[in-house]
């Protein structure tokens, strides 16, 4: 509620190659990195590690307001 959601997407291009720790998303862009799902992974997304590469073709399971999902779009 109150424009808050939990979302599904590929990362922008600024974040590939990033750890969550150097993203800092919830710091920078206040939002939440929940988990990660890669393709060929069996069961459910898994918390993402720490020092992990972001990579191209990972899916972010994130949570924050509409806006915030909005601008961490653009980054490149």
């Amino acid at each position: 509620g109150g424009g808050h959601l939990i979302v599904a997407v590929h990362p922008p291009s600024g974040l590939v190659g990033e750890t969550p720790k150097m993203a800092a998303l919830l710091e920078r862009h206040k939002v939440a990195l929940l988990a990660v799902w890669q393709p060929g992974w069996e069961g459910p997304p898994r918390p993402l590690e720490p020092d992990r590469p972001i990579a191209e073709t990972d899916l972010l399971i994130l949570a924050g307001h509409i806006n915030q999902l909005r601008e961490l779009r653009k980054i490149k």
